[in-house]
């Protein structure tokens, strides 16, 4: 999958509310990537829910994604700080601070967010995500406020496709959910086919990872991998023994040949607990968006999908374009027609 397959733009404004910088941007790009670095001053792992198309994307072509991060301080933290980054104390606060992103993806019971956590705890555990954390040796304990004390701050990105195509991006985003669906951000966009963009642009961003994800940083910062005992729970307590099933149909989508935002229509719907309406102008392609919802549902078990129409020759366009599907024609005595199709989708569960 190449870059050069993508309609991007050279930067992106999100507002404006006309503009879903995940849908148009960021999902699509993390979908055909094979390698994506991240720099961020700050990351919750509701951002994964957020991208869950693209996620799946990068795990299906093998990819791996390191996000270099930081941690929020408080005034106690730093109270000794030279011994504070290999205690229990600062791994309990990094696993309280993963434990609190939960909070932007609403209840834990629900299994859409249940499976996105899951998925980024998996690829942690597979080694498909890597993190290292930015930490100051030192902070200016006079300073009244912890907001004056000096932070981690760079927010950039680079992904690299199969076919040695690169994308660098660099703003005000950082990787959470809320930059990335509701905050008013704004980024720039450069692309290595560009004359002269890879030197100029990509290059200094790629050399400047490399630089701090290997801890050459000024004196009062260094790079730390992620705890150990952070990892470990982070794995014990959520990461499956496969990767998300739910999230892994939604790579599928394009069985169909769908144009960009037909798979995004498909991704919203999902990411949605497959709950919804899609509201589409004449001519658009809602039965082929339609039919890529089906087929993803079914990718997850036995389903029964109705179809209603307000007139015969409807229900027979539908008819031959489901006609993969071995659809059941109701039209008179449709109550009883249902109520058998509705037990057979029963005796399939029972068998499974």
């Amino acid at each position: 999958m190449s870059f050069l397959d993508l309609e991007l733009l050279n930067s992106y404004d999100s507002g404006y509310g006309d503009t879903d910088v995940v849908a148009n941007f960021y999902s699509p790009v993390l979908g055909h990537s094979k390698k994506y670095d991240r720099v961020a001053g700050y990351f919750s792992s509701s951002v994964f829910a957020s991208a869950a198309r693209g996620i799946a994307g990068l795990v299906r072509n093998q990819g791996k994604m390191r996000l270099l991060t930081s941690h929020a301080f408080t005034r106690t933290d730093t109270q000794s700080i030279q011994d504070y980054f290999g205690s229990e104390d600062f791994a309990n606060g990094l696993i309280k601070d993963f434990l609190e992103s939960f909070k932007d993806l609403g209840n834990l019971a629900n299994t859409i967010a249940k499976n996105h956590i899951a998925a980024m705890c998996w690829m942690l555990r597979e080694g498909y995500l890597e993190i290292k954390i930015v930490v100051p040796d030192s902070a200016d304990l006079t300073a009244v406020d912890v907001d004056d004390w000096d932070k981690f701050h760079p927010k950039f990105g680079i992904f690299y496709d199969d076919s040695d195509n690169s994308i660098a991006f660099s703003g005000s985003v950082n990787e959470t959910a809320g930059a990335w669906r509701r905050n008013i951000e704004n980024f720039d966009v450069f692309f290595s086919w560009y004359p002269g963009e890879f030197d100029r642009r990509i290059q200094p961003k790629s050399a400047q990872f490399e630089k701090m994800w290997e801890g050459n940083l000024p004196g009062q910062w260094r790079t730390i991998d992620l705890p150990i005992a952070v990892k470990d729970k982070i794995i014990q307590d959520f990461a499956p023994a496969d990767f998300p099933k739910e999230l892994e149909s939604t790579i599928n989508d394009n069985k169909y040949n769908l144009r960009f935002y037909q798979q995004d229509a498909v991704s919203a719907w999902i990411d949605s607990s497959r709950v919804g309406i899609l509201e589409m102008a004449t001519g658009t392609g809602k039965t082929r968006t339609a039919k890529a919802c089906i087929s993803s549902s079914a990718d997850l078990g036995p389903l029964l999908t109705i179809v209603i129409a307000p007139y015969q020759h409807i229900c027979d366009q539908w008819q031959k374009e489901l006609l993969e599907f071995e659809p059941l024609m109701i039209g008179s005595n449709w109550r009883k027609k249902l109520a058998e199709a509705h037990s057979e989708v029963h005796l399939a569960e029972e068998r499974i």
